[in-house]
């Protein structure tokens, strides 16, 4: 069983984790601020059909992006019983899943007209 850490410790791990997914959630809201602010330049109907698309493809994201979520918990657990089968198994499962979704997902991407 692993020491307990300390709080410093607690802190930097969870900033090392936490940083990149704040930042990368600070670019998706500029990329659609910049969206949303060029498309409303253009005209009230495409700003519309924009804010319909959005809802349309966060939905897919979500969905799809829930198979690599379910395997983080999975991985964790096989990781502290120490179990390398299991953490190779659920990681390859979850890929498997995520390209199933992708190979039913990217011909629905690419034949929405532009």
């Amino acid at each position: 069983m692993t020491p307990p850490m300390s709080f410093p410790a607690h802190l930097w791990a969870t900033l090392t984790l936490g940083l990149p997914l704040v930042g990368s959630q600070l670019g998706q809201l500029v990329i659609h601020v910049t969206d949303t602010l060029l498309l409303g330049r253009y005209g009230v109907a495409d700003l519309a059909a924009q804010a319909v698309a959005s809802s349309v493809l966060i939905v897919l994201i979500v969905f799809g992006s829930g198979f690599a979520f379910a395997v983080m918990p999975l991985v964790a657990a096989a990781a502290e019983s120490g179990d390398e089968v299991q953490i190779r198994r659920v990681t390859r499962m979850g890929l498997w899943a995520s390209m199933g979704f992708a190979a039913v997902a990217v011909p629905i991407f690419l034949w929405i007209p532009d």
